[in-house]
């Protein structure tokens, strides 16, 4: 008879169960599977100028534009104008916030300056219309709070978030429509009686 001792006997026990725990639980992990997820899709980019209007009334409107970081923001300014001077209208600039980059401006010496670095707009102003040239004026100002400003020679970008322009768009004005009732739009607007002038349009 062959004897076998209780401790051989338990060591083979647990041999056998350290395999079959092994089957059940194996050391080598499993890969991630290839592929996109199922119903998954390419998330949007967001458009380059976002308008929220407020406030229309027919021949005047008042909007306000985000313009998407990295964009060039009077390129962004410039098609969406384009809906307004192609009915003989256009559009006028107030202000705008945000940080910029690659500005360039013309001094009062009509010197060309490229400012290096990022900078928050402090002011901005221009119009586009279809009787008159399109010009832009800018004062910004750099994180030490040193200030630049003058006309805008080119465009700049938009960065480090969205820049948010405020802007006026104008319908072509009939011949009928006088003096009263553009000052009183300008009121309406809250532009005062100063910035009547922005808004004639020369009629022929």
């Amino acid at each position: 008879m062959i004897s076998v001792e209780k401790s051989e006997i338990t060591d083979l026990e647990q041999v056998q169960q350290g395999r079959s725990n092994s089957n059940l639980n194996p050391s080598k992990p499993m890969g991630r599977p290839r592929g996109r997820p199922k119903g998954s899709k390419n998330k949007p980019k967001p458009p380059s100028v976002i308008p929220v209007d407020i406030n229309n009334r027919g021949d005047m409107g008042m909007h306000y534009l985000e313009i998407q970081r990295g964009d060039f923001v009077i390129a962004s300014i410039t098609r969406f104008a384009s809906q307004f001077v192609r009915h003989g209208g256009g559009l006028f600039v107030m202000g705008a916030k945000g940080v910029v980059s690659s500005v360039t401006i013309l001094d009062v010496m009509q010197k060309r300056r490229a400012l290096v670095g990022v900078f928050s707009i402090l002011s901005f102003s221009g119009t586009i219309g279809s009787t008159r040239s399109t010009s832009f004026s800018i004062t910004v100002s750099d994180p030490s709070f040193q200030t630049w400003g003058g006309m805008i020679s080119g465009d700049f970008q938009a960065v480090q978030g969205p820049v948010v322009v405020e802007a006026v768009s104008y319908q072509r004005l009939e011949p009928q429509n006088d003096q009263c009732e553009l000052g009183a739009t300008a009121t309406w607007l809250g532009l005062g009686e100063i910035s009547r002038v922005n808004y004639m349009i020369n009629t022929h």
